[in-house]
């Protein structure tokens, strides 16, 4: 009885029937009755053991999430490592638990997820397309001979049959390698030439010859440094595009997080607020802004019209929205997947779960722009200064401030500077500021 065909169902009720009345001597009323109750259970029912033992896996769960939350959400993550979607509502559970979630390490991390100081360090293995094999030949080395002390020796000791190309490309889009060398877009892209520098030392030491490659220390990192490309290291949103592409969720932060103090101004709610706007109202009218994960076409079979699911990401989780025919066609060319928008959406109930079909869509950074009243820098160093000159003065006048947070060697500590005049933020002059060199945050309010 557990999957009902009506058909069928019809079918059984009366060879019931006719059985209980010839072998029981059961009235038909009666029978009909009895089948009736369980037709009933069988749509979700099972016996008094089977129940009581849910029950107790119920008790000890709940037990040990309410007693040992890191642990907990540890061991659940790990149980889900291979899944991204329910690693992210697991990260979305953690910010509501204000349980810290760290950057994958290549010399903290395991390869399951892991309780560090009252934190959960991300595992090696959940990174994208690197797998539990490879990480676990990584973290037997690690054992053996210690922390990896820098990239020179990660390259010694790597096993270039473990660790290839696209494997190495995803660990240092993941953050894996900061700790051993910051500046990611420098492994990226050179990721080709040092795996292959990796296998040519492995070849050495499986030969057992002396070479050029088995030098001293300095030597080897002059080498290293050789393989290395001088390239500009990738502004804060393009880490946080690569380190989505390598996880599968925004995990250091998230691309809306600049722009949190306009949002509020604006009454723009974050999804999480959603249900509680709701309440007991049959429906309500919202502004959402979220940066476009996918997108999914179909077609009505009804009416013949295309619709859409688009899902978003904002600062507090993930979510799905409905798109019709109309609002879509008026609206695709705002639809590109990275990008932020800002939503109107009509937000009910359904089968007791949030039903957001969206009215109108906008790109949220033509709609913030001129609501921008201060920019504040956080740089590491002073050598952007020229370049920040130059782009403020090609961006001209206009409406808001500049401030600057820099380390001064003068008193050895981080002071705060408000620059003269007000400028045009455009997106033109955001993009050239996320590409300063020693930029270490950009905030918009």
């Amino acid at each position: 009885m557990g999957k009902k065909i009506k058909e069928e169902m019809d079918n059984q009720r009366a060879i019931f029937v006719e059985g209980a009345g010839k072998h029981s001597d059961v009235k038909p009323e009666r029978a009909v009755e009895i089948f009736e109750i369980i037709e009933k259970f069988a749509g979700y029912g099972f016996n008094k053991s089977h129940a009581a033992a849910y029950a107790l896996v119920a008790y000890q769960t709940a037990w040990l999430k309410a007693n040992y939350p890191v642990e907990f959400m540890a061991a659940s993550m790990t149980l889900d490592m291979g899944n991204t979607d329910k690693l992210a509502v697991f990260k979305q559970a953690l910010q509501e638990m204000k349980i810290p979630l760290l950057l994958p390490d290549i010399n903290k991390s395991l390869v399951d997820f892991k309780v560090e100081n009252g934190a959960i360090r991300y595992a090696l293995a959940a990174v994208k397309g690197v797998g539990v094999q490879a990480m676990e030949t990584v973290l037997a080395e690690r054992h053996s001979n210690g922390e990896f002390k820098n990239l020179e020796d990660f390259l010694k000791r790597m096993d270039s049959r473990t660790l290839n190309k696209r494997q190495f490309e995803n660990l240092v889009a993941a953050g894996a390698f900061d700790t051993i060398h910051p500046i990611r877009a420098q492994l990226f892209e050179g990721a080709e030439s040092l795996v292959h520098y990796a296998a040519a030392l492995a070849e050495e030491r499986k030969s057992a010859q002396n070479s050029l490659f088995a030098m001293e220390e300095t030597a080897s990192a002059d080498l290293v440094s050789h393989h290395l490309p001088q390239v500009t290291e990738w502004s804060p949103l393009e880490k946080l595009s690569n380190e989505f592409s390598a996880i599968g969720f925004y995990l250091s932060a998230h691309p809306l997080d600049s722009k949190m103090a306009q949002l509020e101004r604006m009454r723009i709610i974050r999804y999480s607020e959603v249900a509680q706007k709701l309440a007991d109202r049959p429906m309500l009218r919202v502004q959402l802004a979220g940066v476009l994960l996918r997108k999914s076409e179909k077609i009505s079979q009804k009416s013949g019209n295309k619709f859409a699911f688009l899902t978003l990401s904002d600062t507090s989780g993930v979510y799905e929205v409905l798109l019709f025919s109309e609002v879509l066609t008026r609206s695709r060319e705002f639809l590109e997947v990275g990008k932020s928008i800002l939503l109107s959406a009509d937000v009910e109930m359904k089968d007791d779960a949030l039903r957001l079909t969206v009215q109108d869509v906008k790109p949220l950074d033509e709609m913030l722009i001129d609501k921008v009243h201060e920019v504040a820098l956080t740089l590491e160093h002073s050598n952007a200064m020229e370049a920040l000159k130059k782009a403020l003065t090609t961006a001209g006048e206009g409406k808001s401030a500049v401030t600057i947070t820099i380390l001064s060697p003068a008193v050895d500590k981080m002071i705060k500077l408000r620059l003269p005049g007000l400028y045009n933020f455009s997106p033109d002059l955001r993009d050239e500021l996320y590409r300063l060199n020693g930029l270490k945050k950009l905030q918009e309010s």
